[in-house]
């Protein structure tokens, strides 16, 4: 009688949404969690570690436009995170209203850490009023989409419960995401070839264009730290986007698991932005405007003033960041 009795398998607790799910689901649930709880871990490690940068930037830098931006991009970039971990994690009920107001948060965040982007090209190519509003229709697209992807976030309380999921995971910046690929690639290749312009060479062979581009040659030492500090940060960002999107329109795989990267590519691009505004803001390196980065091959002019900081000879122009 012992022996059986101790066989029977045990029924979930109905206030858990095991006893409501399939046990697979709730295995990728649990799965899902983890990888949005590690994205939120490393967003906090980010702003942590960036405090002393941060507190610079708001006392010892005039606050402009582009200054505000990076702090819609930051904070709202972290509070989707937070509350996305809440969302799937803790019994809040009010499922419905919720996700409404975390899908205004989301499309923010996605808005205002491409706008970012822009507003580095921007200094760039502030002289080419075309690239510039061509960009801008860009960046367009890419709001639309990450409204697009909002308003299709869905709500749903897990059976009786006030455990809360997602109604359509693979929403969950999957539709931007491929216009934020392509921003993001455009926005790479047109700032590297013009710091690449910066050579003295007229030389522009194939062979001697994609050394240049890799390894910065030809440079001078400010504009070769330029291109390669944006292709550590772009390049990682595009990379991981691009995986993410087709990760997600991957038919094949279970819906949760293709809506699992979109927030750690989230926080990626939002970390790498940020990275690039604060080195910008703080001078650890200097963005060229059209008096430094012309269409001409030779890069010195009289309207050019030059400094050093870190050993590194900079432009003093200002990109209004």
């Amino acid at each position: 009688m012992n022996s059986s009795a101790t066989n029977v398998p045990q029924s979930p607790d109905p206030s858990t949404i095991a006893a409501y799910l399939p046990p697979a689901l709730v295995f990728e649930l649990s799965i899902l969690n983890y990888i949005y709880v590690g994205a939120l871990s490393v967003m906090v490690w980010d702003v942590l570690n960036n405090l002393k940068a941060d507190y610079l930037i708001l006392t010892k830098r005039r606050i402009k436009l582009p200054t505000l931006i990076y702090w819609i991009s930051r904070l709202s970039t972290l509070v989707w995170l937070l509350m996305i971990v809440v969302f799937q994690t803790a019994p809040i009920g009010h499922c419905a209203r919720i996700a409404r107001v975390m899908s205004g948060i989301l499309a923010v965040a996605i808005s205002s850490t491409s706008l970012l982007f822009f507003l580095r090209l921007r200094g760039v190519y502030k002289d080419n009023i075309y690239v510039v509003f061509s960009f801008f229709i860009l960046w367009l697209a890419v709001c639309g989409g990450s409204l697009a992807d909002a308003i299709t976030i869905i709500g749903t309380n897990v059976g009786p419960t006030k455990y809360c999921t997602q109604g359509n995971f693979t929403s969950v910046v999957s539709m931007s995401g491929l216009v934020v690929v392509v921003d993001d690639t455009l926005v790479f290749l047109a700032i590297s070839w013009r710091v690449m312009k910066f050579s003295p060479s007229n030389v522009w062979t194939l062979k001697s264009t994609l050394t240049r581009f890799f390894r910065g040659t030809d440079l001078p030492a400010f504009a070769k730290a330029l291109l390669q500090d944006g292709q550590a940060y772009y390049l990682s960002t595009i990379f991981f986007s691009f995986a993410t999107t087709i990760i997600t329109y991957t038919g094949s795989i279970s819906p949760v698991y293709r809506a699992m990267f979109g927030n750690p590519n989230l926080m990626l691009m939002n970390v790498m932005a940020c990275r690039v505004f604060r080195n910008t803001k703080l001078g650890l390196y200097r963005e060229s405007t059209s008096t430094v980065i012309s269409n001409r091959s030779y890069p010195m002019t009289r309207h050019n003033s030059y400094s050093t900081q870190g050993g590194m000879s900079v432009a003093t122009s200002d990109t209004g960041m």
